[in-house]
Order: C-alpha cells, then sequence, then structure tokens
C-alpha cells in the first residue's frame, strides 16, 4: 500500500539525509586514510520493489540507491551506510560506529527487505514543547536517529481514539439523544468525551457512517491512497450494557461490528480504504466473526489486554482475518521514568521475527526519547525489521565497537542496567570512574564521551532512586536538575519526565535549562554490594527434584504480577496443581498463570475466573525440566496456594500485602560467604531461621539491610510480614517449601 508526497518535501528530505550521510562517509574514509574521497549518488524509483531497497556500485566512485518511492530515498541512504558497516547505538556521533573505509568501494548489488510498510516511535508527550527551546536539542537528535534507524513507514495510520473526537464534534446531538448514550449499571450515561455510545443504536450507527463518508472525501481531496479512516472508540471501559447491546454479543463483536458496517459502506467510494482499530481494554480480545482485509487492528497483547498470554492473544488475532500490526509500549517514562529497558538477552528480537512470520503491518511502540534507557533496544528493531539478527551476538559486536578494551567491565554494567538498585549503583559508579580515568589519560576522546555519558545515566538512577524512596522537596529539586540539563537534552526524555513529575507533584517548577554537577561519589545509607552476572537459563537447580506434596502443605500468599522457577521432576507424572483464588479490583479483572519454558517459548496459559472462589489448577508438564511460570494479575489479586512443585520466585513479592508471617526458604550457594537481605519498611518482627533454630531476628520500623551468616547446610528460613526480603548479593530465589528450595550452580 504505497504513496507518495509532494516533491517539495521530498527533495528536503532528500537532501538533508544527503549532506548526513556524505558527512559519516568522509569520516569513515578518514579513519582509513587522511584522504577524502568523492562518491556521487545516483537516485532511482522502481515501484516494483515497494518498501525495499536497491544499492548497488556503479563504478568506483558511482552508487545508486533505488527505492519503491520517493519517500524511501533517506531510507535508502541509510541502508547503503548499513551495508558498509555504520552502526547508529545512539543519537550522537560518538555512539556511532563508522567503519574504517577503503577506496574504491566494495561492488555490490543487493536488494534489502523490509517487510513492514508501517513503523512508529511515538514518544510520550511528544518530543518537545514549542516554548522551550532548550528542547530543541532533543528533538534535533531524535528525527536524525529516527532517520538514521530507518524508522519511516508508508502508512498513514491514525493514532489516538477518534472516539472521544466523535462525541466533541457531536456532543449537541448525543445530549439530546439520551438513547444513544451507553448505558452503564442500569441508567443511561452523561456526556463526556470518552462516553461510549450504544452501537446497537440504529441512529448512531448511521452517524458514525456518515460522518466517516465525510472524512474519507476529505482524505482523497488531498491525499493519494490508501485511505486509512479511524474507528477507535474513546479509551478506558464502561461500554453500553444495554439489553440489546448484550444481545448482539461482547464488547468485541459490538465495536468491530460497527466498524464493519463502516468500512462496507465507504468501499463504494474507493477500493483502498481501510479502517483502524487498536485491539485492546474491553475490545482486547477478535470478535466472533471473520473481519475483512480492510479492517486494520493494531494489537495490544503486552499491556491493557484479559485475553490471557501475549501468544495465546496474538494467536486468536491472527486467524481473524484482519490486518495487523502491534501496538506496543517500551519504558514509557510514567510506568520507568527512563529506566534501562535493555537486556542483553533481549527477546526484541523474536518479537519481531514473530511479526515477519505472522506478516503483521508493522509496529507503533509508544516509548521514551531515552538512548540511555531504550537505545539498544531501538538498534535492535530497526535491525530485526530489515535482516535477522542474533541478540547475543549484536551485544558482543556492539562491546567492540563502541568500549573495546573495556569489555568485561561494560557487558556487566549493561547486564545489571535494568533493575539495578541502590546497593549495586556505586559498584556501577566506581567502575566507570575508574574506567573515565584510564581512558582519559589515553586520549580515547570518543570512548571516553561514551563513559561520561553512561555516569551521567547512572547519577541520574541513582538520584531518581533516592528521589523515589524519600520523595522530599530537596531530592525532587536534585531530579529536576539533572533532567533540565545539557546531557539529558541528549540522553534522557527531558520533556516526557518533566511532565510524569508535574503530574504526580503539588507544584513544580518552569522548565529552563539547569546546570548539572558530576557527583563525585555515590553513597547510600544501607550495605553496598558488587554487581553480579545475570544467571544463565542452564544454570539453575532443584535440590530436591522429584518433591512433590500436598498443597495445604503450603502456606496462602496474595500474589500481584509476579514471576518464578518451576522445575517439573519424574514424580506424578508431571501434573502439576496450583490452587487459586482471584478477587476482582477494578472492571477490567483477569488473571492467567502463564507456563513458558526458559528459552521462552509459550507451553500453556491456566486462566482464572475473577470471581473471589478458590479453584484447583493442574496442568501436566514435560518432566525433568525447569519452566518460567508468570501470575499475571491485571486488576485484581490472586491469593496462591503451592504450586507443589519446587519452585522459587525470581523477584520479591509486591509491598503491604502480607499480613501474618510467611516462612520463605532459600538456599545459598556455595560461593557466598553471607546473605545481604533488604527488608521493607514496617515489616516488625524478622526472623532468621536454620533447621526451625533462630540465628538472628531484628524488629525495625524503616527499611534497612540485614547480614545473615551462612549455616553449614546453606539453608535459611526468613519470616516476616508485609513482603517478601530482597536478597542483594546473588540471585533472589525465595521458596515456599523447605524442600521446594531451587538455587543456581
Amino acid at each position: 500500500m504505497p504513496f507518495s508526497i509532494g516533491q517539495d518535501r521530498r527533495d528536503q528530505a532528500r537532501i538533508s539525509a544527503e549532506r548526513d550521510v556524505r558527512n559519516l562517509l568522509a569520516a569513515g574514509f578518514a579513519k582509513a586514510s587522511r584522504r577524502s574521497y568523492q562518491v556521487d549518488l545516483d537516485y532511482q524509483i522502481d515501484e516494483m520493489l515497494k518498501d525495499s531497497v536497491r544499492v548497488q556500485t556503479i563504478s568506483n566512485n558511482v552508487v545508486r540507491v533505488t527505492t519503491g518511492s520517493g519517500t524511501r530515498s533517506d531510507v535508502g541512504l541509510y541502508t547503503f551506510l548499513d551495508i558498509l558497516g555504520y552502526r547508529f547505538y545512539g543519537p550522537e556521533d560518538h555512539w556511532t560506529f563508522i567503519p574504517a573505509l577503503a577506496f574504491p568501494l566494495p561492488k555490490f548489488d543487493t536488494i534489502v527487505v523490509c517487510r513492514f510498510p508501517y513503523q512508529r516511535l511515538a514518544p510520550s508527550f511528544g518530543v518537545r514543547n514549542a516554548r522551550i527551546r532548550s528542547l530543541d536539542t532533543t528533538e534535533i537528535l531524535w528525527n536524525r536517529w529516527q532517520k538514521r534507524l530507518r524508522f519511516s513507514n508508508t502508512l498513514n495510520i491514525p493514532s489516538g481514539h477518534y472516539g472521544s473526537n466523535f462525541n466533541k464534534k457531536y456532543k449537541s446531538k448525543i445530549v439530546a439523544n439520551p438513547e444513544w448514550r451507553g448505558e452503564w449499571k442500569g441508567s443511561r450515561q452523561d456526556w463526556s468525551a470518552n462516553l461510549k455510545l450504544c452501537y446497537s443504536h440504529p441512529e448512531v450507527i448511521r452517524l458514525y457512517i456518515e460522518d466517516a463518508k465525510r472524512r474519507l472525501t476529505n482524505l482523497m481531496e488531498k491525499n493519494p491512497p490508501p485511505y486509512v479512516i479511524s474507528m477507535e472508540p474513546p479509551d478506558g471501559g464502561n461500554h453500553c450494557a444495554c439489553e440489546k447491546c448484550q444481545e448482539s454479543g461482547s464488547v468485541s463483536d459490538r465495536v468491530y461490528g460497527l466498524a464493519v458496517q463502516v468500512v462496507e459502506a465507504l468501499s463504494v467510494m474507493s477500493e483502498q480504504v481501510y479502517v483502524s482499530l487498536y485491539g485492546y481494554n474491553e475490545h482486547a480480545s477478535p470478535p466472533s466473526f471473520m473481519l475483512p482485509e480492510n479492517i486494520i487492528v493494531g494489537i495490544a497483547p503486552f499491556a491493557f489486554q484479559s485475553v490471557g498470554s501475549p501468544e495465546v492473544m496474538m494467536s486468536q488475532w491472527e486467524k481473524s482475518g484482519a490486518r495487523l500490526f502491534l501496538r506496543d509500549y517500551l519504558a514509557i517514562p510514567v510506568w520507568v521514568m527512563d529506566q534501562c529497558s535493555y537486556q542483553p538477552d533481549s527477546k526484541t528480537l523474536r518479537r519481531i521475527d514473530h511479526l515477519k512470520e505472522a506478516q503483521y503491518l508493522g509496529f507503533h511502540i509508544e516509548t521514551t526519547v531515552s538512548s540511555m534507557a531504550t537505545g539498544l533496544d531501538f538498534y535492535l528493531i530497526s535491525q530485526a525489521s530489515w535482516s535477522q539478527a542474533d541478540a547475543m551476538q549484536e551485544f558482543r559486536l556492539f562491546l567492540d565497537n563502541m568500549f573495546p578494551g573495556f569489555q568485561n567491565d561494560l557487558a556487566l554494567i549493561y547486564q545489571n542496567l535494568q533493575g539495578i538498585d541502590l546497593s549495586s549503583l556505586p559498584d556501577a559508579h566506581n567502575r566507570i570512574k575508574n574506567l573515565l580515568i584510564s581512558t582519559r589519560e589515553d586520549g580515547e576522546d570518543g570512548l571516553a564521551q561514551r563513559l561520561d555519558d553512561l555516569r551521567f545515566y547512572i547519577e541520574y538512577l541513582y538520584l531518581y532512586k533516592i528521589y523515589q524512596q524519600n520523595n522530599t522537596a530537596e531530592d525532587l529539586e536534585k531530579i529536576l536538575d539533572v533532567i533540565m540539563s545539557e546531557p539529558a537534552a541528549r540522553l534522557l526524555h527531558p520533556w516526557g519526565l518533566y511532565r510524569v513529575l508535574q503530574r504526580k507533584e503539588d507544584s513544580i517548577r518552569s522548565f529552563s535549562r539547569s546546570e548539572y554537577h558530576s557527583i563525585e561519589r555515590i553513597r547510600t545509607a544501607g550495605d553496598q554490594v558488587p554487581m553480579r552476572a545475570r544467571a544463565t537459563n542452564s544454570s539453575y537447580r532443584a535440590l530436591n527434584p522429584d518433591f512433590i506434596a500436598p498443597l495445604d502443605e503450603f502456606p496462602v500468599i496474595p500474589v500481584r504480577n509476579m514471576t518464578g522457577i518451576l522445575y517439573v521432576g519424574n514424580s506424578g507424572e508431571g501434573l502439576v496443581k496450583f490452587r487459586t483464588k482471584l478477587k476482582a479490583s477494578n472492571s477490567s479483572a483477569s488473571g492467567v498463570i502463564i507456563i513458558r519454558d526458559l528459552e521462552d517459548n509459550h507451553i500453556e496459559d491456566l486462566p482464572m475466573t475473577p470471581d473471589n472462589e478458590w479453584r484447583l489448577l493442574s496442568t501436566a508438564l514435560p518432566r525433568n525440566q525447569f519452566y518460567r511460570v508468570t501470575f499475571r494479575t491485571r486488576g485484581s489479586e490472586l491469593q496462591l496456594q503451592g504450586p507443589d512443585r519446587p519452585f522459587a520466585f525470581d523477584k520479591k513479592l509486591p509491598n503491604r500485602f502480607i499480613y501474618k508471617k510467611v516462612p520463605f526458604f532459600i538456599f545459598v550457594p556455595g560461593n557466598v560467604d553471607s546473605v545481604l537481605a533488604s527488608i521493607p519498611a514496617k515489616s516488625k518482627e524478622v526472623e532468621v531461621l536454620s533447621d526451625s533454630s533462630r540465628i538472628l531476628s531484628d524488629n525495625r520500623t524503616e527499611a534497612y539491610t540485614i547480614e545473615v551468616p551462612v549455616p553449614e547446610n546453606r539453608k535459611l528460613e526468613f519470616r516476616m510480614l508485609r513482603e517478601g526480603l530482597e536478597v542483594l548479593n546473588f540471585q533472589h530465589l525465595l521458596s515456599l517449601h523447605s524442600k521446594a528450595l531451587i538455587t543456581t550452580n
């Protein structure tokens, strides 16, 4: 579904990209020799290429770039650089790997295929505010980086929730016709922008069709095809529950049923018209009927859905008949405040590869602008969109390209950036500062700049976590100084962070450029521990592999959105049991136990009903294997007993839930001399036992860290209120039964 834009705008984009490419080529030649060589760029259009790119060396100094339309010329230019070995790990040139180029360039004639006509990264809150000039740097670098990474699209799919605009546009009619307004809890709702109309009412259907025809007419007058019309309802829940709507099927049946009627009416006006929606919230599941191909649905399987695991939801939609794209979220400021999303064994590549295999149109990812939080994820998404890539191989290449000579130190830092806490931040900071000293002595400027950027980011994480922990006015001012500074304009999402803080705090100073001063040394109130390498999937060990016990032997604990490691041995023919009770906390409540293997391959969903009733769930799994178990509890709280096999939570339990003393058991690896454990505030008396003999107790109201000597049998039992403790100096694996222990080798 290609389309083109006006010649003037197209030429402007090409000239800007061409100037950047020529500068990068000059840097590559300069790296190999002192001489600069001229490369002439010849542009061609071949509509048969569609979204793909052909790059040819015509002669020693002429390179031809052929694209399917003029809008793709900049994509073609940066594809040429990718073939030569350029890599864009961040928005600035010192985060760009520039290869040493020989002249003449090697001979090649390559067609590079992009499977996605729709690629969109959408920063939360936008990149900048027009009245704040200090954010210009952020916008310029962001836009250039997206071009360099070849993120572009030839489909103008509308974003947002058109239903709210519809409600505003026809407010007087909606107010005058109460029967149009959705019924909820027995009464018709008052008008609001987020009101859900009665989609079974014939007059509402007629008005939506008339409105869509007017919008399509306007599109056809101003733009070439294809034409995409949004029919996404207003955000949120509370869809109409009148008798006729309920008789017409599920919320999805009503939402997509209306979309089908609209697109059928529009198809008379054009054969290249499409209707777009999101598949999420109360209409996350596909309808009970097949959809035509001119319905485009951006499904959100990784958030805001109660269908089940992402794999199950995607599988259902892939059988629906609609054209699909992924609607996803990556490190958005309101969720993580620019904390790192990247992990070296990231599943990002597998996600993109699945989109290619299932022939999705592409992706729309709401995200942060921060290259420190998501830079390597952006790079991987770009590489995977155009070719096959291996996550660990790309990570090793990144370390070799960006940190030659320091790969081991930086590998450890990047392994720990996601989820790094106050206990290990000092170690990361000290390592970076020591590397900076040796690098500056050697005069490696680009390397020093990259390390200095990481130093700034680690200090930002430290100050943010201190603000998060204490929430004082002084801490708020410090974090504002960071996000308004010059480094933040290059490395963080300053406008997004500021808007989140503005929403959270009662009063906040206006946005203006500040000066940030580096922290000489990070100090924390608790004990400090060195960063440690993450356990690999093959490094787990069940102490009692064939353990199986009645569920009554396990305590009942509250769980929300937790993960753990399960082992199924030879006993019991692989049968695993859970006792569950799911209680709804809002109208979108749902719950599912998702079982995957350690390579993240989906095995099974065990859905739960949020009716606050006890149920026994069971499944038979292949024996003598480890599994990763996710307890996904959207809008609900789970009371869990079991599972009845070796099992350990690999994250600390959420705060404020446990109101009676629950035993947590850990096995201490052989290379650990003592256990450092973080105790949350208001935990009351904390007891540590070994073989039922108490070896330590403490009782404080504030959060603190304890150090526990390791007994001879290396097994410890912690009893405490409020939440599960967090182990700081080795991998966190807490079991609920003394014989269900799992550890690392």
